[in-house]
């Protein structure tokens, strides 16, 4: 063991000598035609690209002590060294091996639902590092070069540099060709080199994350009825005089989402489907960490699909309620209009508890006849997961998120889901629970999730927050969560 943990150790510093960013005549970005410039940062032209460094890491691979797979990886950027410690998301992964995306075609003007051919996801895997707060999926690109795509921190987004790009200056050609095909080891000639690894990727971007420019007021909805979840009885169509369950009954929940991207993000990533469920796929792994910390029950997330909305006759539901003159959504007509699609497509769409619909438009609500008089980034109900509303025709299972980069988008996704596990904004409390619930205590400023006050600092849950989750999931609204699609999937 002494001898292992020293090989690994002569294998880090390896790591450690190659990890300093590369230098180029030209900028790497200015090689982007607009298109390419769009898909890696996000921008429309060369003087919004964000500040970036571009680096090549080697990565370290062992056997951890409980058996599982941990790779170390260190590299420097902007002044800072940064050591990631990575273990698989194991649960994420299981379900990734299986997952589809779907969309929808006419024929004789009949509309069907069709599966979408994956072309480049088998190899993908998901690893996290909870301690630095990082989401990567790594891969195996063309030619079986590494590549990481995901998320560091609250500020740093790694993305791999397409090939094209590493290739016009002469001296550059030889160098990514050194780094695409290096393999090398570290170790004693009597180690096994399937116990410990390195190798070196291929560059990549380090890019400073986008920041929040809009708080999170107004980004939430009531149930029918007068009084939301927490002294309401259940909703859906099996009523039931057990409002709670007892908390020992619950050691894990596995909330399923369907991801749906709707016209304005399908076509604003080059109508890539992959692209687009690789965003998304790390953007969960983020989200995953980020209910970690909760232990009571357990928060273990799967994504069930992806709906693709590919045509603006398909996307009518959601472009309708689009503000004259403007890039945005009302946010309040369009949830009305989501939570009726839902309802009416529920049985075509794939089984899931609780549905993501991002779009590129802003969010905002009309005041006063006023457009955008206030502004938010998202929009959920409060208690949503798992409900149906049957009165009125419409889900209430689902949460509106505007497309961000990094931790900034895993954060709003995050919020919205709080907000359908039963959360209100820290110290904004309309729906009380019993008075042994002291939510008083928690405020706006305190700077957690669930605060108004958007930052991306925020990374973790109020003493609040966690009450009025426990307090949910105990109820038998939840009870669509408890199933476990790793299980459902054995009995099949």
């Amino acid at each position: 063991m002494e001898l292992m943990n020293l090989v690994f150790f002569l294998s880090f510093l390896g790591i450690v000598n190659a990890a300093k960013p590369l230098t180029f005549q030209v900028p790497i970005h200015r090689r982007m035609d607009p298109s390419l410039l769009h898909q890696i940062f996000h921008v429309d032209s060369y003087e919004k690209v964000p500040d970036y460094e571009v680096v090549r890491m080697r990565v370290a691979s062992k056997q951890a002590i409980d058996g599982g797979e941990e790779k170390t990886i260190h590299f420097s950027v902007f002044g800072q060294e940064i050591n990631l410690s990575l273990r698989r998301n194991d649960f994420l992964n299981e379900r990734i091996k299986s997952l589809k995306m779907y969309t929808t075609e006419k024929t004789n003007k009949d509309k069907h639902y069709k599966e979408i051919p994956t072309k480049d996801y088998n190899s993908a895997v998901t690893y996290k590092d909870l301690n630095h707060m990082a989401a990567i999926t790594i891969r195996q690109g063309k030619n079986g070069v590494i590549q990481m795509e995901g998320i560091i921190g609250s500020d740093l987004v790694i993305k791999p540099v397409p090939i094209d790009v590493m290739i016009t200056e002469e001296n550059e050609v030889e160098n990514f060709e050194n780094i695409s095909n290096s393999y090398f080891d570290l170790l004693p000639a009597n180690t096994s080199n399937k116990t410990i690894q390195t190798v070196e990727t291929a560059p990549h971007f380090i890019i400073k994350n986008q920041k929040i420019s809009r708080d999170f007021k107004n980004d939430y909805l009531s149930l029918p009825g007068k009084q939301g979840i927490f002294n309401r009885h259940e909703g859906t169509s099996n009523q039931s005089k057990k409002v709670f369950r007892s908390k020992r009954d619950i050691s894990a929940v596995y909330p399923e989402v369907l991801i749906i991207i709707d016209y304005s993000t399908f076509v604003d990533y080059d109508r890539n489907h992959d692209a687009i469920k690789n965003r998304y796929v790390n953007m969960w792994n983020m989200v995953s960490n980020l209910f970690e910390p909760l232990s009571n029950p357990e928060v273990k997330f799967s994504i069930a699909g992806f709906f693709f909305i590919e045509t603006e006759e398909d996307d009518e539901f959601i472009s309708r309620n689009r503000i004259p003159n403007h890039d945005a959504l009302e946010q309040f007509a369009v949830a009305g209009d989501v939570g009726r699609y839902l309802y009416e497509e529920q049985n075509n769409l794939p089984k899931h508890d609780i549905a993501v619909i991002v779009t590129r438009l802003d969010l905002c609500a009309l005041k006063n006849y006023k457009p955008c008089d206030s502004i938010s980034v998202g929009i959920g109900y409060i208690g949503g997961a798992c409900f149906v509303d049957h009165d009125n025709k419409a889900m209430r299972n689902f949460a509106i998120v505007e497309d961000y980069d990094g931790f900034v988008g895993a954060l709003i996704i995050a919020h919205e889901i709080g907000h359908l596990f039963g959360a209100e904004h820290d110290g904004e409390y309309v729906y009380m629970l019993p008075n042994d619930f002291k939510l008083r205590s928690c405020t706006t400023k305190s700077g957690y999730i669930m605060s108004s006050m958007a930052s991306i600092e925020h990374s973790q849950w109020s003493t609040c927050s966690i009450e009025q989750f426990e307090y949910f999931f105990s109820s038998e609204t939840s009870s669509c969560l408890l199933n476990n699609p790793a299980e459902d999937k054995e009995q099949v």
